[in-house]
């Protein structure tokens, strides 16, 4: 899910509802759904309750290139 669905997600109910009821989609489809765009644990906690199955964004990393992701793994 593009990050432009939960910017301000918070704040808007229809973001809310919206979102809710993509992921809820997702999951009754037995479908993966990642959401993009998580930059703080606030977004993160409320996001989580609606059992998507990833979560990416700044709140867990920068983007990083192929070299930077070995030294990672390898670590």
């Amino acid at each position: 899910m593009d990050m432009s669905f939960v910017k301000g997600i918070l704040e808007d109910k229809k973001k809310q509802a919206l979102v809710i009821g993509m992921i809820n989609f997702a999951n009754a489809a037995n479908l993966k759904i990642c959401i993009e765009g998580i930059e703080t644990d606030t977004l993160e906690s409320y996001l989580r309750q609606f059992n998507a199955t990833w979560f990416q964004g700044y709140h867990y990393s920068k983007p990083i290139g192929h070299k930077e992701l070995i030294k990672l793994l390898m670590a």
